[in-house]
């Protein structure tokens, strides 16, 4: 009975667990296998052309990255492969994309990415900035003066670090130069210069007459006609208080009002019928007693001439009426035999220039002799060199040194930086090598025959030669006068041969835009000869009430505007007015004693000059040394000085 139970028992724990099992068992659920590939798609409207030195964009943001199980991936960095991309070198780069799916698929995509050249940044000066100070202006502010942009970055603050100022000097007259340089992101370069200007500080001018007060009338000459003659358009000519706008010219006409106000008179002018012959223009005036002028502008080295004739009165009695700070080396100019007929206004001069003509330097291959200036002094060796090469080459009717031998020495010492006579002592100042130097030059080119004269020794015929294309070398001079006839660099006169102005001294920079003025011929005015004492006397209180008088400081300035008003832009102001007080007294009112001529019949420093230059192989110190003493003699007596 045991058995069969174990056997019922085991049946039913069978049972059981069928059952248990059936209970179990669920309904089958049909599974999806995911067979679908990733993509990668690029994004419409992205950029894909950058300027070099850009910003490296994201590209995460470029793509669509699909799973075909999860849908829209956000892309990470490590999907993108962009590092080949240099965005500060022009050039094409690849961005390559990828992205493994939940089945195991691989989806990629590249990208082309074009580099271009980026422009250089542009530095650009801002409109109505002020260029041109006054002596002792305050620097502005040069960073505010120009704009800096550029294709990638932008508009740019310009700061100290781009703005070379090392050059600035707001006390020196003159130009100085500020640079301005940028570099942008994309490594480009650019630099931009603006020039400044320092003009001498302006002054007020100074009282017309300074013995008067204004608004009074102190003479009364009847409403008469004062007539000034001259030859020029000078300081008191209407061209030029008219065509020359400046602070000075309206203080000329202001003080020409009050003279005719104060004085009951009207000023006039006459002009020469012969510019170059004045002196005998007004000598046969005054013969003929018929004078067309009461005042006469003259070259103050025919002074000496006038006064003997008769034909101007002195002044001598009157000179207390000029300002204390009229100079008395200007009483000594208008001087002559102790008596003083002519004073000085302004330096209305002649300046006389060396001018060279390129086509022919050019023509035979020579250097130009403006660049021979070394050490303070000419190479007088590359000079010759000069000569020869073009005499030696060059047609028969081809001269070099167009001068007459009087006036040569003169010419050459005063281009060496060298003088005649020292202004401020009245005293010969050949003692310096410089003149000696200049002199035996002179006599090494007539000895070559390299020194050539008109067979009419007039200035009018050797510059016909040098306006034909004829002379290397011309000697003559630059007049400041509305003449275009007459020699005068720059718009009155078209040279159809190429010539620049010769030579530049120690004390010009520019040779572009700047010459030496070697020599400075003075000019005077004098009053007629037949005036009484008091007619002379209110001529002259009315002229004096003419002139805009000023301290020396601003007579200084005065000669620098005067040259302003009168002269080319090439003129070199400093230099005019460092030697302006007497010239370099070349040509003055001593002239027939100190420079002599053939036919003076006086012996005067230009014939020891052509005695030089003529005799081959003689000493210039030597020969100086021998006549200095006697003609230094004259001077001090037509000074009046004593004799020790």
């Amino acid at each position: 009975m045991e058995e069969p139970m174990k056997k019922i028992l085991l049946l039913l724990a069978i049972f059981g667990l069928f059952i248990t099992l059936a209970a179990c068992e669920k309904d089958p659920v049909e599974e999806t296998i995911v067979t679908g590939d990733p993509t990668i798609t690029e994004k419409s409207g992205i950029t894909k052309s950058y300027t070099q030195g850009a910003t490296t964009p994201d590209f995460k943001t470029f793509v669509i990255v699909t799973d075909p199980e999860l849908g829209n991936v956000t892309v990470t960095d490590l999907m993108v492969d962009a590092t080949l991309v240099d965005m500060t070198t022009p050039g094409t780069y690849v961005v390559s994309y990828s992205y493994t799916s939940q089945n195991g698929k691989l989806a990629t995509l590249d990208i082309t990415i074009t580099i271009t050249a980026a422009d250089a940044p542009v530095i650009a000066e801002k409109s109505g900035i002020t260029k041109e100070f006054m002596e002792g202006d305050a620097a502005p502010d040069f960073k505010t003066l120009v704009t800096i942009t550029d294709p990638v970055d932008g508009v740019i603050t310009v700061t100290d670090a781009m703005v070379d100022t090392s050059l600035v000097n707001m006390n020196l007259i003159g130009t100085f130069r500020v640079t301005y340089s940028y570099t942008s992101s994309s490594g480009k370069t650019t630099t931009f210069d603006i020039v400044f200007r320092i003009n001498e500080k302006v002054v007020e001018f100074g009282n017309c007459d300074p013995n008067f007060p204004e608004g009074q009338v102190n003479l009364d000459l009847q409403g008469h006609k004062v007539i000034l003659g001259t030859w020029m358009r000078n300081f008191l000519d209407p061209f030029w208080l008219t065509a020359k706008p400046s602070e000075l010219n309206t203080m000329k006409k202001t003080c020409i009002t009050r003279a005719n106000t104060e004085h009951n008179a009207t000023l006039g002018w006459y002009a020469y019928d012969n510019a170059l012959n004045h002196t005998n223009e007004i000598i046969q005036q005054y013969i003929a007693g018929d004078f067309k002028a009461d005042w006469y502008n003259i070259n103050s080295h025919n002074l000496g001439r006038l006064a003997d004739a008769g034909a101007i009165r002195p002044i001598t009695d009157y000179l207390h009426y000029l300002p204390d700070y009229y100079y008395d080396i200007n009483t000594q100019f208008g001087t002559w035999k102790g008596e003083v007929y002519g004073i000085w206004t302004e330096r209305i001069n002649v300046n006389m220039g060396i001018y060279v003509n390129l086509d022919l330097i050019e023509e035979y291959g020579q250097v130009n002799p403006a660049e021979l200036w070394n050490n303070g002094e000419w190479d007088w060796q590359a000079l010759l060199d000069i000569s020869s090469a073009i005499k030696e080459n060059a047609p028969t009717n081809v001269e070099i040194f167009g001068i007459n031998n009087y006036d040569l020495g003169s010419y050459l010492i005063g281009s060496n930086g060298g003088k005649t006579i020292d202004p401020l002592t009245d005293t010969f100042a050949l003692n310096d090598s410089r003149a000696i130097n200049a002199l035996e030059f002179g006599q090494e080119l007539k000895e070559r025959g390299y020194a050539w004269t008109a067979e009419d020794n007039t200035d009018t015929s050797t510059r016909a030669k040098f306006t034909s294309g004829e002379l290397v070398f011309y000697f003559g001079s630059d007049w400041i006068s509305g003449d275009p006839s007459i020699l005068k660099p720059g718009d009155a006169v078209k040279f159809t041969l190429g010539m620049v102005p010769f030579p530049y001294g120690p004390d010009i920079v520019d040779l572009d835009t700047e010459y030496r003025l070697p020599i400075t011929v003075g000019n005077l005015w004098v009053l007629r000869s037949d005036l009484s004492d008091t007619e002379a006397e209110k001529m002259f209180q009315y002229f004096v009430n003419t002139v805009p008088w000023g301290d020396d400081e601003e007579q200084d300035l005065r000669y620098t505007e005067t040259m302003r008003d009168h002269m080319d832009d090439r003129t070199s102001l400093e230099a005019y007015v460092s030697a302006s007080r007497m010239g370099y007294f070349e040509k003055t009112f001593l002239y027939n004693v100190v420079w002599g001529t053939p036919d003076s019949g006086t012996v005067g420093i230009g014939n020891v000059y052509a005695e030089i230059i003529n005799t081959a192989g003689v000493s210039a110190t030597a020969t100086i040394q021998a006549a200095l003493p006697s003609i230094q003699a004259q001077i001090d007596q037509i000074l009046g000085k004593q004799q020790e």
